[in-house]
């Protein structure tokens, strides 16, 4: 008992250091920074997800990184432009989906990474730090089932460094998608 307690601990701590990366990664002023600094901060969270028997969570941030890396390599490989690699990423994450069923929360994972993965294609900061919010509604029910504090946290941190993202980087973007006056 004390070993699952200590287990599960030690699991949020390292969430916690997944989440500092997390955080930091919208900060980033190109895409490439961006990338690069999230799949750091997944990295952790697919340690994190394992130690907590949380398998359809661990499995869809080992794809993220995958992800992450090849969308970063795009620009230099051939192979990696073609159009069907982000549809064979959503399939990969809906199957994941299935194969971990655990009710209707399993299915946000992978709609958070069909989201985020969409804007990583289009390459535009801007559509990534949306898709990212969008991100953290789909994801915090999942991370509340499974327990996952740091993950919570990390949901919370990520919605505030998104919207303080947007603010420093998006304002004149935002104002032309949303015709809103803002300061």
């Amino acid at each position: 008992m004390a070993e699952l307690a200590s287990t599960f601990w030690i699991a949020q701590l390292i969430g916690l250091v997944g989440l500092s990366f997390m955080a930091a990664s919208l900060q980033g002023r190109t895409r490439k920074s961006i990338l690069l600094t999230e799949t750091v901060g997944v990295l952790f969270f697919t340690v994190h997800f394992f130690l907590l028997s949380a398998y359809a969570g661990m499995l869809i941030n080992l794809f993220i990184a995958a992800r992450n890396v090849i969308f970063e390599i795009k620009d230099e490989m051939h192979w990696s432009r073609v159009r069907f690699i982000p549809v064979l990423f959503a399939a990969s994450a809906l199957l994941i989906s299935a194969a971990d069923w655990q009710g209707v929360v399993s299915i946000l994972p992978a709609l958070s990474f069909i989201v985020v993965t969409g804007a990583l294609w289009s390459g535009k900061p801007a559509g990534i730090r949306f898709a990212f919010l969008l991100s953290c509604a789909l994801w915090l029910p999942y991370h509340i089932a499974v327990l996952s504090y740091a993950g919570i946290l990390n949901e919370l941190a990520l919605g505030i460094s998104v919207v303080v993202g947007m603010y420093r980087y998006d304002r004149r973007w935002i104002r032309h998608r949303l015709l809103v006056t803002i300061p």
